[in-house]
């Protein structure tokens, strides 16, 4: 052993080196509960005549965390030598035996304007309850808590129908029990979660054609109801027995890229990708893509289809792109198309185009629509004016 101070030695180490040092931890916290207490004095011209330096009235009783209080008034204060001219208000702590860390807010409220005039305010302090005894700490409160006369002149503010409202919030603090000692959790085992299988399984299911009768019907009926029309309701096939469905007007590629949307929610690889603006040949693809999923009810390929052709928009095919989001009801595509053309910088080339002389012919609540929009003032430019008043006169002159 290694004397390191008298009398005192490092204690044996136990053999095979240093146990490893065990921690508990513990802990306490404070909360706050506040409330507030309306005390009116009612007739307060006879209670002048009756009380004295010293006399007080008090409230009713009012709870805050869990102890009771009560405000007492002294409409002559309590010391006249000490603080004269002035009433006093105190907080006082009314449970037998308690102590209470509490801090007191109290407000004498304005009677002509209603509103509340801070006067007196103490830092959290300790309150006992006042059994008489000389080592108990006094109430809580404002021997200067008002000038009396601000209360006893005759055009007082703060008296009103012969009557004074004081306010009182009271504020008790308490610490929580202090948490038990606990040992540190050991780390959970880190376990990776599966890769999700059932898109991939549809696929397979899709790819292979298993079970084709009955499966598959199932999965389209759950996905479209057009589909579930067709297959269950009073829409389906009157055959043999077996489910079938013509599908009429639609190009195999098509029908195979919605079918896979159905079956996987995911756009089949390689049907369409986001150069749209560059590639007529995808943006035609994604325009009858977007026709079938509306055809049967395919929410989320119809969204995926209209967000990409809102991003192709060009001064060639935006008058199109409307006419083909007002036959489909795509509000997201016309919404796009018409702050397009009415863009200032796109306004002159776009009326030039022969959609859009088609689309002025076919559909006059378009044109409407385009108005209103170009009359609103953050679009109303010199540079669309020609173009608003050729419109309005094209549409009462047809």
């Amino acid at each position: 052993m290694i004397s390191c101070l008298p009398g005192f030695f490092w204690p044996p180490q136990p053999r095979g080196g240093v146990t490893e040092l065990e921690t508990t931890t513990s802990a306490c916290a404070t909360e706050a509960v506040r409330r507030k207490h309306v005390f009116e004095v009612r007739g307060y011209s006879s209670l002048l005549s009756r009380v004295g330096v010293g006399s007080f009235v008090r409230s009713a009783t009012f709870e805050v965390g869990g102890y009771d209080w009560a405000v007492r008034y002294c409409p002559k204060g309590t010391d006249a030598a000490a603080a004269p001219g002035y009433a006093s208000a105190f907080a006082v702590l009314l449970t037998p035996g308690a102590e209470a860390r509490a801090s007191c807010d109290l407000t004498l409220v304005c009677r002509r304007l209603g509103v509340p005039n801070l006067v007196s305010r103490t830092a959290p302090a300790l309150f006992r309850h006042g059994g008489g005894g000389s080592h108990l700490a006094p109430a809580q409160g404002s021997r200067t808590f008002v000038d009396r006369s601000k209360l006893e002149a005759p055009a007082s503010a703060y008296v009103r129908d012969d009557s004074l409202r004081i306010e009182c919030v009271v504020t008790v603090f308490k610490f929580k029990k202090a948490s038990p000692p606990s040992f540190p959790a050991p780390a959970p085992a880190r376990v990776e979660a599966p890769t999700p299988s059932l898109p991939r399984g549809l696929e397979h299911l899709l790819e292979t054609k298993e079970g084709a009768d009955v499966t598959h019907a199932i999965v389209l009926a759950t996905r479209s109801p057009v589909f579930k029309a067709e297959l269950y309701g009073p829409m389906k096939e009157q055959d043999t027995g077996r489910r079938h469905i013509a599908i009429e007007d639609m190009q195999p590629d098509v029908f195979r890229a919605l079918l896979h949307f159905v079956y996987t929610d995911t756009m089949l690889p390689g049907a369409m990708d986001d150069g749209l603006s560059s590639d007529d040949g995808n943006r035609e693809f994604t325009k009858h893509l977007l026709v079938a999923a509306d055809r049967y009810d395919v929410r989320g390929l119809k969204f995926v289809c209209e967000r990409r052709l809102c991003r192709g928009l060009t001064i060639a095919t935006v008058a199109s792109m409307f006419a083909l989001a007002d036959r489909h009801n795509c509000s997201e595509l016309q919404d796009a198309s018409l702050e397009f053309i009415t863009g200032s910088d796109t306004l002159a080339d776009v009326v030039e185009s022969e959609w859009y002389h088609h689309l002025r012919s076919l559909s006059p609540d378009v044109m409407i629509d385009l108005l209103r929009r170009q009359l609103s003032p953050t679009k109303l430019t010199v540079h669309n004016c020609y173009w608003i008043v050729n419109n309005i006169l094209s549409l009462f002159l047809k």
